[in-house]
């Protein structure tokens, strides 16, 4: 789980121990019972007692974490000093903070041992650790991903649908519409299959010589709009529903508590949702794949919809019990109002910090 604390260090370590299970144990015996906080798998069963014991000796949770991380460090290194190791984290903004930290902290050691870090930041995106995603990039080079060229874009489709006839035609197309950019350009090529105007024909594909303005869109924001308004009823309010939640995933489980009528029917929303590219799946669970679908998703939502989409964010929020805030904001916008200034007033009773605050700043952020 990469929300987990310490769950995206699990995850490189188990993976790890399988590619170099003899070289990984033999470099995690110094420290192994520390190492054992965080990564129970180098545990047996006689180690257990020893990292009980480890840990009763850091009376301060800040000692216990400094003298973890020195360890964790040092054993990604020592295995990296006999034999080159690649640690490759996606989604770095949105990792686990004390993963995020060793991430950092290896990412300075990286060029004095065989150890090289290779991650992806999504641009613009909420941080769960900014501190350390600041000390790792003061260590990495960054690369920019720039948009294919048009020449590019026909190699893409080349690659996809072999050199047939039409092929630089319709890249010149999609180019014009994806402006390059590689997701945007699949998922077009992805419609022209669904739509049926790609065919796989005795062994090739087929293209059209040409393509009229109803089969394809005039830019992205349309092609989007085109996908959600194709999709079964039951799928779309399901992203409609996630969009909602902005810049939070939404587990499996609490998918299911929303929506009650089996898991068949809950599966197969979440599928048609992932394979329209408008979801995507990571270890946190389901989110929206890009900003498009955002706008594509809440666009057609009458009033009465949205508000009811706010009253089941809203139970999402309860289930949690971890933000408040998000809570009372959508039992507002579902318009509970006394339920969600129940909540606000809830949250500012139990909040040192809100009852500290300045009365202008708190009417601010009731407002």
């Amino acid at each position: 789980d990469a929300t987990e604390e310490y769950g995206v260090v699990r995850a490189l370590a188990s993976a790890l121990l399988e590619a170099a299970p003899e070289l990984a144990l033999r470099c995690a015996e110094p420290a192994r019972a520390l190492l054992g906080i965080a990564v129970p798998e180098l545990l047996n069963p006689g180690t257990h007692r020893a990292t009980a014991l480890a840990r009763a000796e850091f009376a301060d949770p800040n000692q216990e974490r400094v003298q973890l991380m020195a360890a964790l460090r040092s054993w990604f290194t020592s295995v990296a000093d006999t034999r080159p190791v690649t640690l490759a984290v996606d989604d770095l903004h949105r990792i686990d903070e004390p993963s995020a930290t060793l991430l950092a902290l290896c990412a300075h050691e990286a060029g004095k041992h065989k150890l090289a870090l290779l991650t992806s930041v999504e641009s613009e995106s909420n941080c769960t650790a900014p501190a350390a995603l600041q000390l790792f990039e003061s260590a990495a080079t960054k690369l920019q991903l720039s948009n294919l060229s048009e020449a590019e874009t026909e190699e893409l489709l080349r690659s996809m649908f072999g050199n047939v006839p039409h092929v630089q035609e319709l890249a010149r197309q999609l180019h014009v519409i994806a402006h390059g950019n590689p997701r945007d350009t699949l998922q077009l090529a992805q419609s022209l299959l669904d739509n049926g105007l790609a065919k796989y024909l005795a062994g090739s594909w087929s293209l059209p010589a040409s393509f009229d303005g109803a089969e394809l869109p005039a830019n992205m924001s349309q092609a989007l709009r085109a996908q959600v308004a194709a999709m079964s009823a039951g799928a779309r309010e399901l992203g409609q529903l996630i969009s909602l939640i902005r810049d939070r995933s939404v587990t499996l489980e609490e998918c299911a508590a929303l929506y009650p009528d089996g898991k068949k029917p809950l599966n197969e929303r979440l599928n048609e949702l992932c394979l329209s590219q408008a979801l995507k799946l990571s270890a946190e669970g389901y989110s929206i794949a890009h900003k498009g679908f955002h706008a594509a998703l809440q666009e057609p939502l009458a009033d009465a919809e949205r508000r009811h989409l706010h009253l089941l964010a809203a139970q999402l929020f309860a289930r949690r019990a971890d933000d408040e805030l998000r809570h009372a904001r959508h039992l507002l916008h579902g318009a509970a109002y006394e339920r969600g200034l129940d909540v606000f007033v809830a949250y500012a009773a139990h909040s040192q910090a809100l009852t500290d605050a300045s009365a202008n700043e708190y009417v601010k952020l009731v407002q």
